[in-house]
């Protein structure tokens, strides 16, 4: 059966592109200069303007894995599927070190995003699905604040991985607790929207009490994240805040999320032609393949470190760049690679 047009959510197509395109503003300056302060800030024209853009989205990391966890929830993901998209993260994380390869691959392995996708799918395999039982635990998880997890935690290896310590794990990158609570909570608000357990096509009374209430009481720590590090601190900043800090500005993100499923959203969006470009992106529907092509292309733009710094421009052209290579290196992909029967 194929997906109406009023049905799809073009507000999270919207969402989506715009947290990857912050992504990419933090990734280029990351990736290439590694330095928390931007090292050619008062040379670069485009980068520098667009960085106070991608500083709204400092938490879109988080934003991306929920709406990835609400749309394989949503859209009924079965074990052996969550199975195979564990797999093709598993390859998606030893492709990405090679953007960052020098000299000795296995010691440049570390945990980051595609392994903490492959662990949380495997761990979501053996839980049940659509219950409110999980979405509880999942946010009540999210609201113990990342030290304590770090205090019960062993030491070593397998405790810096699961709570990101910094000596390992590249400076606190995707610990396990608390953010698989993340991909728990929305993962199964996702399943209770399929299964209608959760209505969220008309708009409830009591939300609009609701949700000014919430966001009043964000209003002393929104913009906690705005002047984040954007080279070495950046996950250690970034993953290890107190709860309420993160909730107070991961909120906006969640009202858009929620506000996407209401019919009128949806109908109002499916006329607007620039909403079903956004929704024929490549960033859009294939965000995995788009996600590793931009990190290997980031990555090798950073062998010309010393280049850029000479001629800032060049880092402006190579920056914008980014995501229209990116959409047309995968589409040619995907022209080449032959669609099953």
């Amino acid at each position: 059966m194929t997906m109406k047009e009023s049905d799809r959510l073009y507000l999270i197509d919207w969402l989506k592109v715009a947290t990857l395109l912050a992504i990419q503003i933090l990734h280029a300056n990351e990736f290439v200069f590694f330095e928390d302060d931007f090292p050619i800030a008062s040379q670069s024209v485009i980068w520098t303007a667009m960085s106070y853009y991608a500083r709204f989205f400092s938490l879109g990391g988080q934003v991306l894995v929920a709406i990835i966890y609400l749309l394989f929830g949503l859209s009924g993901k079965s074990s052996p599927s969550l199975l195979k998209i564990a797999g093709f993260a598993i390859i998606g994380q030893f492709l990405l070190t090679l953007a960052f390869f020098d000299g000795n691959y296995l010691s440049q392995i570390e945990w980051d995003i595609y392994f903490f996708i492959a662990a949380s799918n495997l761990i979501l395999m053996l839980l049940p699905r659509s219950s409110w039982r999980l979405v509880a635990l999942g946010f009540l998880a999210l609201l113990i604040p990342p030290s304590f997890y770090k205090s019960i935690m062993p030491d070593g290896f397998i405790g810096n991985i699961l709570t990101g310590r910094s000596e390992i794990a590249q400076e606190g990158a995707w610990p396990l607790f608390p953010w698989f609570f993340l991909s728990l909570l929305f993962f199964n608000l996702g399943a209770l929207i399929r299964d209608g357990k959760l209505l969220l096509r008309q708009w409830n009374r009591t939300e609009t009490f609701l949700w000014p209430i919430l966001f009043g009481l964000t209003l002393p720590f929104l913009g906690h994240f705005y002047w984040t590090p954007i080279g070495p601190r950046y996950y250690e900043f970034n993953f290890h805040q107190l709860p309420h800090l993160f909730w107070t500005n991961f909120l906006p993100f969640v009202f858009i999320m929620r506000i996407s499923f209401l019919n009128s959203v949806k109908e109002r969006l499916a006329r607007h032609k620039y909403s079903r470009i956004v929704g024929n992106l490549i960033w859009a529907r294939q965000l995995g393949a788009a996600y590793i092509v931009a990190v290997l292309y980031v990555g090798f733009a950073g062998k010309f470190e010393e280049e850029f710094k000479q001629t800032p421009y060049l880092f402006d052209l190579f920056f914008i760049s980014i995501m229209p290579v990116t959409e047309l290196i995968v589409r040619m992909m995907m022209k080449i690679i032959p669609k099953k029967k």
